[in-house]
């Protein structure tokens, strides 16, 4: 498929021949490389995000018992089993509502909220294997 995409129609047709003319008139109507900073920075963002709620929600889950401790741990485990489609379109309501469409920040906090139960799942049991008596 990459091999094919760098040929022109012409070069195509003829089978054979190397040329960057698709990928030219690609980039000049799609400004791949912003989409890609703008991947990268919300991608960036959103783990940094879920890591900065996920992992100590982690650790208290696996070193602190407090009395609803398996309640609150049951609620995310059971929100990592919503699908997304489930979701989505409630969530633009509530994103267009706050006036946060058209930025980072709105799919930053979504892709976060949606992310954080998975380390907050699974790093209790990292901490617990690390307990020392």
């Amino acid at each position: 498929m990459i091999y094919t995409s760098l040929k022109s129609e012409a070069q195509f047709l003829a089978g054979s021949g190397f040329s960057w003319i698709s990928w030219s008139s690609l980039t000049s109507v799609i400004p791949i490389g912003q989409e890609v900073l703008s991947s990268t920075i919300v991608c960036a963002a959103s783990i940094l995000l879920i890591l900065i709620v996920g992992l100590p929600a982690g650790f208290a889950f696996s070193k602190l018992r407090f009395r609803l401790s398996t309640g609150i741990f049951l609620v995310m485990v059971s929100a990592m089993m919503v699908p997304l489609q489930a979701i989505l379109m409630t969530e633009y309501v509530n994103v267009s509502r706050l006036h946060l469409t058209g930025g980072y920040t709105a799919a930053v906090l979504v892709y976060a909220a949606l992310g954080t139960p998975s380390p907050s799942f699974s790093s209790p049991h990292i901490f617990e294997a690390c307990r020392t008596n």
